[in-house]
């Protein structure tokens, strides 16, 4: 065991967990108490975008018995989201400080707690610093030539929309909920006919602290994607009847891991962990009721799509950007850029046009703008694309895998500065093999527990299942992180 009573894991022994201090929650934030007497904006435009967005998997799938908590109904979720919205003046005058937790209190960095100096340091993203990450957390890529990879907390040092280079210069920060501080883009492997390339787009990989705050009104409208590596197809996002007008075609679509449980398949959605928030505006599982929250990808929906708010004005709309609202998620990870519209009113429809850095983000995926649908604009209840529609046939439901790490990693790996390795969600080989095995003879201990899941065996693919095992190992020796180093 190490100081802190937690384990370690070695090349050679199963050990593990970080400590950390208690982190101080304020009862009585300062933005509770809103000032109502900023400019209303319009509830029809930006409501119904927000409330078509909110996450409402905690209704759809409530976490397995480590807390019970109601949602409340999608009318309550609206007119607290419309609060927050109106209120946005204050919102967006919080400290950074209160919208992301410090390194040792983060479940994405509490493990690159050494290399804080870092941040705000300008460092060259390659194919090789690339390859080093995807070699050292065990994410198997296969025959792929072109992977999708998020960087939390890091921004370009020129300019939104880089396509392809051999290196691109960024640096490392953290996230704040508000802006975009962070990195989406496609690592080309090359071929015998082409050389290794990056793309890299401004991105957003955590939600909107609007949808955050409605969390604390409301129950459960926004959650935090853990790092890891996912599946995802190009589909359609924004299926829902009531906001057809909303949908975005050509995205990337969550489907989990790439390896499948017993009772999953290809085509049935695997689950993923998702960090959410019920007491202030971070994302720290050592708060009291920050909460894990097991649910299955085709559930939580955090998929791959345009930015949307960040176009102030397109074809003489003015977008949300005019009250300094850059992007809307409540835990996809969006790219700067949106969709034409079409017309331009507030219910207008997008059209299969995607514009600005997403739609270099497709380019450099491979993909190619679907045909334009038309769209009758003196119908309210508008007819839009079906996924098969949004998509040539060829491109529809193909599949890409997502690496989403963090800005001060990639940092450490560039400069050389990178130890040993990690074992996290979507990790595969010998390493999550041993880990296993090391949860399989501690789960008893736990079993039976609410959250608690259990390993039926270990075949050394870490997915939901051993990622959910490892967070109860580590919650009882300091914080769950879901990720552990092989040192």
């Amino acid at each position: 065991m190490d100081k802190n009573g937690g384990r370690m894991l070695t090349r050679r022994s199963m050990v593990g967990a970080c400590g950390a201090s208690v982190l101080a929650l304020s009862s009585n934030p300062s933005w509770a108490q809103l000032d109502n007497s900023q400019e209303e904006m319009p509830d029809d435009l930006f409501g119904r975008l927000f409330l078509a967005e909110s996450d409402t998997s905690w209704a759809t799938e409530p976490n397995k018995g480590t807390l019970s908590r109601q949602i409340c109904p999608s009318q309550d979720i609206l007119s607290s989201l419309n609060a927050v919205i109106k209120d946005w003046a204050e919102l967006r005058t919080i400290p950074d400080t209160d919208l992301w937790p410090s390194l040792n209190q983060s479940a994405d960095y509490a493990h690159l707690t050494a290399f804080e100096s870092r941040l705000g340091r300008p460092f060259s993203l390659t194919p090789t610093v690339m390859q080093r990450l995807a070699n050292r957390n065990g994410f198997a890529l296969g025959n792929k030539r072109r992977v999708l990879f998020g960087l939390r907390g890091a921004t370009l040092t020129e300019g939104d929309s880089i396509r392809p280079s051999k290196e691109i210069r960024m640096r490392a920060v953290l996230p704040n909920l508000r802006d975009f501080r962070c990195v989406i883009g496609v690592w080309d492997r090359g071929d015998e006919n082409s050389e290794a390339s990056i793309s890299a787009f401004t991105a957003s990989t955590v939600p909107h602290v609007t949808y955050v705050a409605a969390n604390l009104r409301c129950g459960a409208a926004s959650n935090c994607l853990t790092t890891g590596k996912y599946r995802y197809q190009v589909g359609l996002h924004g299926l829902t009847d009531n906001f057809k007008g909303l949908r975005q075609c050509g995205v990337f679509v969550m489907k989990g891991t790439s390896f499948y449980g017993p009772n999953e398949t290809e085509t049935t959605p695997s689950d993923v962990l998702v960090l959410r928030t019920f007491n202030d505006l971070k994302y720290s599982p050592k708060a009291e009721e920050e909460l894990w929250h097991r649910v299955s990808a085709n559930a939580v929906k955090d998929n791959i799509h345009s930015a949307v708010f960040d176009y102030e004005n397109i074809e003489g709309c003015v977008g949300p950007k005019k009250y300094g609202i850059q992007f809307s998620s409540a835990g996809c990870q969006v790219v700067k850029g949106t969709y034409r519209r079409m017309p331009c009113r507030a219910y207008a429809p997008m059209t299969n046009e995607a514009i600005g850095p997403f739609a270099d983000l497709r380019a450099s995926a491979g993909l190619s703008n679907p045909s334009i649908i038309a769209v009758d604009p003196s119908t309210v209840d508008f007819t839009m694309a079906t996924a098969a529609e949004c998509q040539t046939p060829a491109a529809y439901r193909q599949d890409f895998d997502y690496i989403l790490l963090t800005g001060l990693e990639a940092s450490a790996e560039a400069s050389g500065v990178l130890e040993g390795d990690y074992v996290r969600f979507g990790s595969q080989g010998d390493y999550a093999f041993a880990l296993q095995r090391s949860l399989i003879s501690e789960q008893t201990e736990w079993i039976g527990q609410p959250g608690a899941d259990r390993i039926a065996r270990a075949d050394g693919k870490f997915g939901a299942n051993s990622v959910s095992a490892l967070l109860y190992s580590q919650k009882r020796y300091g914080m769950e992180t879901g990720i552990q180093a092989v040192l």
